[in-house]
């Protein structure tokens, strides 16, 4: 296994797609690559990413960590079965992929809505 740390890398996007797996606390991240078909594997321990959540956000576990949305390892002793889950299961990483998209996503065209209508203002003002 080839682990690596790109988080000064300004590029995220080329790296997600070149990736496996993106490994993350509650970073904004574990969504966009799982919006790009890449499974995500949040690491959320009592002392470690859950107690920021809980001081500052009110809450211990993202969304994407319910409905199966992610891998998610909150226990040390399950490192194992969680990352090879992750990283060699298929069907496991479809699914979790999958919940994502089926849970965050819209497909009644908001993006296209969104353009639209910045269009209409932009050609108003011309």
């Amino acid at each position: 296994m080839n682990v690596k740390d790109f988080s000064a890398e300004t590029d995220p996007i080329g790296l997600y797609c070149s990736a496996d797996l993106v490994a993350t606390q509650f970073s904004s991240a574990s969504l966009e690559a799982s919006h790009l078909g890449i499974p995500a594997l949040l690491v959320l321990f009592d002392d470690l990413g859950k107690k920021y959540l809980r001081a500052n956000k009110g809450y211990e576990l993202p969304p994407s960590c319910r409905d199966n949305c992610s891998f998610l390892i909150e226990d040390g002793d399950k490192i194992p079965e969680v990352l090879g889950r992750a990283l060699f299961n298929d069907a496991a990483r479809t699914e979790i992929v999958g919940n994502l998209q089926a849970r965050f996503s819209n497909d009644g065209g908001i993006a296209k809505s969104i353009a639209e209508h910045i269009k209409a203002i932009v050609n108003q003002q011309v």
